[in-house]
């Protein structure tokens, strides 16, 4: 006969066998969804937007009804959405969406990296628990300058099954995975979110950001003029400058585009690693490069102004909660 231990079954804690069916059932759960699959269904109505917004037009020209909803050119009894109306409305919407969705990808990507990145056992909770401290991970994860010590040992088993890239046998005829592409891609889209929070934060909360076209002239040495968005921003308790961000749109697409390809590998290797689903057919990301991408523009452009509110007048007191 067993002594007792004082302690209740409602006391003690969790068994082995108890907490891995509960991480079990939570992985089950959780790679049953395709994120990626959401973004790439944005990215494609953002593209027909930019690239062949007649097709839109000509597709809703007769109507496009949802229930007592209807999608169309021609007002009738029931409520209409029109598409977009005129094109000084749909490159402000153009620069705003880029602006807003290539941050949302970005972000999701970074969070499932840092989630991943060390294999625990159910990456769904460590993605809840990156909350108040996210920035400060990603300066330690991805610095300013130079790279983490542990880049690529971190790297590899996200996107690539394997412990390592010198662990992992490639066939004769394969490309060996570019983790320096990936993780010059990383680095910019943690640099992104860092820098350009203001920016998204304004357009999730409120859509307080103005989309138009920027100008800025130095006595005839300098002439720029781009699409921007432009939000408040804070320092310390103060609203102290106006971002502006420059919104390229092809070339926020491309960046969105490689988010989103990124993610659905490391997505596709932690359902195989996680609940065993079948091994994804993979990319090495040799290309496009980092580099290509990012001079993808038809013209010199700045990515970024932060300017002070001063400039527009003195005296602002914005410092109420």
């Amino acid at each position: 006969m067993s002594e007792p231990t004082g302690e209740s079954d409602d006391q003690r804690g969790p068994t082995k066998e108890e907490i891995e069916r509960v991480v079990r059932r939570l992985n089950t759960e959780y790679y049953s969804a395709n994120p990626h699959m959401y973004f790439h269904q944005r990215l494609m109505h953002l593209i027909v937007v930019a690239a062949a917004p007649e097709k839109l037009v000509d597709l809703v020209g007769d109507g496009i009804t949802l229930g007592d909803v209807t999608l169309g050119l021609n007002p009738g009894d029931a409520p209409v959405m029109s598409p977009l109306a005129d094109e000084e409305t749909r490159e402000k919407y153009l620069a705003t969406e880029s602006t807003v969705l290539l941050h949302h990808i970005a972000e999701v990507l970074l969070r499932l990296e840092l989630a991943h990145e060390r294999q625990p056992l159910c990456p769904w909770i460590e993605m809840v628990n990156l909350r108040w401290d996210f920035k400060d991970k990603l300066r330690e994860r991805f610095p300013e300058e130079g790279s983490h010590p542990d880049d690529t040992q971190l790297l590899f088993p996200v996107y690539f099954v394997g412990p390592s890239r010198e662990e992992t046998r490639f066939g004769d005829d394969s490309v060996e995975p570019d983790l320096d592409n990936i993780s010059a891609f990383l680095h910019h889209f943690a640099d992104m979110h860092l820098q350009e929070a203001a920016v998204y934060n304004s357009a999730k909360h409120g859509l307080g950001v103005v989309a138009g076209e920027t100008r800025l002239s130095l006595e005839g040495c300098f002439d720029w003029t781009s699409m921007s968005v432009a939000g408040l921003d804070r320092t310390g308790s103060a609203i102290s400058h106006l971002l502006v961000r420059s919104a390229n749109v092809e070339r926020d697409i491309q960046f969105a585009v490689m988010a989103t390809n990124l993610m659905r590998q490391l997505w596709d290797v932690a359902k195989a690693r996680y609940v065993g689903a079948e091994l994804p057919r993979l990319n090495m990301f040799a290309q496009p490069t980092f580099k290509r991408v990012s001079l993808c523009r038809k013209e010199m452009t700045i990515d970024r102004l932060a300017l002070p509110l001063w400039i527009f007048g003195a005296g602002v007191d914005n410092s109420s909660s």
